[in-house]
């Protein structure tokens, strides 16, 4: 069986962002299959894993305003970007020279000569959105290095002519990207990402539990935030909804952000009714603990956290922008067309009354894949390719 080298994440971590835990649960599921499977990705294990460079947390948000930090800040992380591009970049040349059978799939990362590329986010997409939200300000691009070296990379990337295929997330991620990189058409296809349904099932014991951990009570309804990036998951909005005064005294949050991010836990402290916390190393437990989802992205091409939600039988408010629409069924929640807050405080007003609240029953996610079906897709396009 051909050995497969999977490039991206961090092999050392089972949550967070899409690349880590695509990158462990495929890495498991392929092996079942037969595959030799390698990680390249940013931490090292021994035995286990192969890493050419760093690369630190970085956020893909352009520059917003001109404080010499920010401006420092990005382009520090624009050289550091484009350091880890480069050297990974001759790794897997290196790689490729050595073992000439093998094939290299690019899950999400920056780096050429991969044989296919997992779009797991899309620069130019990503300033569309932004533009659509009158949030883009163009005053300050000339001085964003950051976004620059992205879309350099990006464009490199996707038009490099070693690249046989390209996987987007799914039907509305690969629309936005056509709208965007049209010539890549032909090379496209969509597998999206996958949910452990063992780890993310709804336990009655343990949302009782939790919920007094946390100290809330069984009658309270709680609305669930979950942001790796706060600006591009748009917490502006969550503000907005929690100082709602229609809003403020009918919910309680629960809010998970990354501890890149730890400058946010005083600002969302100070909210009545707010419980902040860091990224968990059992997010299924907020989940099991919560009554909904809000999610109103500017920008996702596949949102983990609404696909594990909706797993978790957890009713889903999200935006349009999240392209995850095609995984919702009737019931399990809404997807969102404004960018507002009115928009948001409109469909939670309906799910109270609803009356659909503290029921863990709204599907547990149908159409959402576990890794075990995203693996046998990988398998499928796979000897496709062989056998071209």
């Amino acid at each position: 069986m051909k050995r497969l080298y999977l490039v991206g994440g961090n092999t050392e971590l089972r949550v967070g962002g899409g690349a880590n835990i695509s990158i462990s649960n495929l890495e498991i599921e392929l092996d079942k299959l037969g595959y030799d499977v390698k990680v390249v990705g940013a931490n090292y294990v021994e035995g286990l894993a192969y890493s050419f460079a760093r690369l630190r947390h970085i956020s893909f948000s352009p520059l917003t305003s001109f404080k010499i930090t920010k401006l420092y800040r990005n382009w520090a992380d624009a050289i550091m970007l484009f350091n880890y591009f480069y050297k990974t970049t001759r790794g897997i040349v290196k790689i490729k020279s050595k073992d000439t059978d093998s094939l290299v799939v690019n899950n999400g990362h920056w780096c050429l000569d991969s044989d296919i590329i997992v779009v797991r986010f899309c620069m130019r997409s990503y300033l569309r959105c932004l533009k659509d939200a009158n949030l883009y300000k163009k005053l300050f691009k000339y001085l964003d290095l950051k976004m620059f070296i992205i879309l350099w990379i990006e464009r490199s990337m996707l038009k490099r002519k070693s690249v046989r295929k390209i996987v987007t997330l799914s039907k509305d991620s690969l629309n936005s990207l056509l709208s965007e990189y049209p010539e890549v058409k032909e090379k496209t296809v969509v597998i999206p990402n996958g949910v452990d349904k063992e780890n993310f099932r709804f336990s009655p014991m343990e949302r009782a539990r939790f919920r007094d951990e946390l100290g809330i009570k069984n009658h309270e309804t709680v609305a669930l935030f979950i942001a790796g990036n706060v600006y591009r998951k748009n917490l502006g909005i969550i503000l907005e909804v929690i100082l709602s005064s229609e809003l403020a005294n009918r919910l309680r949050w629960i809010i998970l952000i990354k501890a890149e991010e730890s400058q946010m836990v005083e600002r969302l402290s100070k909210y009545k009714n707010v419980i902040v916390k860091y990224w968990a190393g059992k997010p299924s437990a907020y989940y099991n603990a919560s009554d909904f989802l809000i999610f109103p992205t500017i920008y996702d091409t596949g949102a983990k956290v609404v696909l594990e939600a909706l797993a978790n039988g957890l009713y889903c408010i999200v935006s349009k922008n999240s392209s995850v629409g095609e995984f919702i069924n009737a019931n399990e929640g809404v997807v969102v067309n404004g960018n507002d807050s009115l928009s948001y405080t409109t469909e939670i007003r309906k799910f109270l009354i609803s009356n659909k609240s503290q029921n863990h029953n709204h599907g547990e996610g149908r159409n959402v894949l576990s890794w075990t079906d995203v693996a046998n897709m990988y398998n499928h396009l796979i000897k496709e390719m062989n056998d071209e």
